[in-house]
């Protein structure tokens, strides 16, 4: 059962400096013009950055499974040409030192406001893709028997201890989340409905 959600973070689209395109717009008019010319790198098979893909495009079953960021910075200093992919979605937090070190293009942050990381890069909805907000988060969670009075002195610790996170989260991109009690478990239920009916609509299946 969920105790507490303590920390929210977002995804970042970036690019290769040397993709042509710079605009999110830009990209999805390349590909959909030439099939196969844009690709997308991920984590792996049913991944953050997969599922995100999926919400996003059609051609879900294009992305690529394992060492997609290491294989993205390989390719930083080369041309499009080869396996390198030109374009990755990554958790912020990952992504985003790339964006600031003028490695990377930074095309579009997933959330709903912009990093305060990489301030220059719009959200989805500001590079002309609204409704697609997505926040990944990291939670606390207990077997479902535990008995209230040990969830309620849980919660209480992990709130005290959250002011001591708050600079930390905010230095990897992120921020501290706490949810209040009467809406965690309906936020838990709602997150598990909607991916799990996008994993089943786009046959996403760990091979």
């Amino acid at each position: 059962m969920p105790v507490a959600l303590i920390y929210k973070f977002g995804y970042v689209m970036v690019g290769r400096k040397d993709l042509p395109q710079g605009k999110l717009q830009d990209i999805v008019a390349a590909a959909k013009a030439n099939p196969g010319s844009i690709s997308v790198a991920t984590a792996g098979v049913g991944t953050g950055q997969h599922l995100v893909a999926a919400a996003l495009h059609e051609g879900r079953r294009r992305q690529i499974s394992g060492g997609a960021l290491q294989g993205f910075a390989a390719g930083l200093h080369r041309s499009a040409r080869g396996p390198h992919r030109p374009v990755l979605r990554s958790r912020s937090p990952r992504g985003l030192p790339y964006v600031q070190s003028g490695q990377a293009k930074g095309i579009a942050v997933l959330s709903s406001k912009r990093s305060p990381l990489a301030p220059d890069v719009p959200t989805m909805s500001e590079a002309g893709v609204p409704g697609l907000d997505v926040d990944s988060w990291l939670g606390i969670f207990a077997p479902a028997k535990t008995p209230p009075e040990v969830i309620a002195k849980l919660r209480r610790d992990i709130r005290a201890s959250l002011p001591e996170l708050k600079e930390r989260f905010e230095k990897s991109g992120g921020e501290v989340w706490d949810l209040p009690d009467d809406k965690l478990d309906a936020f838990v239920a709602s997150e598990y409905e909607s991916w799990t009916k996008l994993i089943r609509e786009a046959g996403i299946k760990l091979d």
